[in-house]
């Protein structure tokens, strides 16, 4: 099962910046002028999620059995179908908000309400989210100033505008009331905590600065999910990452005319023999011919 993109907290941008190596401070997102007060709530999160959340992810990992925990997330991910559909429109694209319809039909029918995703499987329906955040962003309007959220994480000033249509656009707030919808947002955090333990783990581990490594990689995950090329981050649990090649190898890159293949004629080297066998090679014999004449 493929592993889903979230909402916007530090857990989906760290994984994402391991993913794609995003770490550079040069890269255009540290618009950070509120820096003293978001170092503040990010140690705050930080040692939320150490001490509380990760324990109880590493539990829920522990104890569910993965196709459980699949089921989980299918069910989760199928309630954001009126956002992502409301979204599409709202940013002009027909054709995604067509394709997560017949996404909710397949899943809410032939997958028992979600708990399965023959759209994907089976019918090769891709994903298109999108949030408020990224409609904003389509229609013109600038992020802002970088800012941390007490226990959401990384955002800024656009993206927490967004936050409060986002939280009335999925179907749960729908289908659950009270305490069940409670449990529903901590059940959607936890799951998406749980795919990113070994993520966010690494990232702990390879930063200098942590702080700054979440703002860069919120802000260059952002800019992949406005011009949807954050699909291309897309792993599967449990099976290698998809076969995809990197640009950086692209066979553009490498011209074999640089090589010249006359250094490497078997006509020249005669592998045959050591080098210091003391007999001589028929090139060297040629050689001493060319000499006496």
């Amino acid at each position: 099962m493929q592993r889903r993109r979230g909402t916007r907290m530090y857990a989906v941008a760290l994984g994402t910046a391991i993913l794609s190596a995003c770490a550079s401070t040069a890269s255009g997102h540290d618009y950070d002028p509120l820096e003293p007060m978001n170092r503040k709530i990010h140690w705050f999160n930080d040692h939320v999620d150490r001490y509380f959340v990760e324990p109880v992810a590493r539990g829920y990992a522990w104890v569910l059995p993965d196709p459980v925990e699949d089921m989980i997330s299918n069910f989760i991910r199928n309630l954001r179908f009126p956002l992502d559909l409301v979204n599409n429109l709202l940013q002009g694209k027909p054709k995604e908000a067509g394709e997560e319809t017949l996404r909710f039909l397949a899943n809410s029918t032939i997958g028992i309400g979600g708990l399965f995703d023959p759209a994907s499987e089976c019918f090769e329906l891709s994903e298109h989210n999108e949030d408020f955040g990224q409609t904003f962003a389509v229609w013109g309007i600038p992020a802002g100033p970088y800012l941390v959220l007490p226990l959401l994480g990384p955002s800024n000033f656009r993206d927490g505008i967004g936050l409060i249509p986002d939280a009335y656009g999925g179907g749960a707030l729908y289908v659950f009331q009270d305490e069940l919808l409670w449990g529903y947002a901590g059940l959607s955090l936890l799951s998406l905590r749980t795919d990113l333990l070994e993520e966010i783990d690494s990232a702990r581990q390879a930063s200098l600065d942590y702080y700054v490594f979440t703002r860069n990689a919120y802000g260059q995950l952002r800019e992949l999910e406005i011009t949807d090329k954050a699909s291309t981050a897309r792993w599967q649990r449990g099976h290698d990452q998809p076969e995809e090649e990197n640009e950086l190898y692209d066979d553009d890159l490498y011209d074999d005319g640089l090589y010249n293949d006359e250094l490497y004629d078997d006509e020249l080297y005669d592998d045959s023999e050591p080098a210091d066998s003391g007999k001589k090679r028929p090139t060297d014999e040629a050689q001493e011919k060319d000499r006496a004449l």
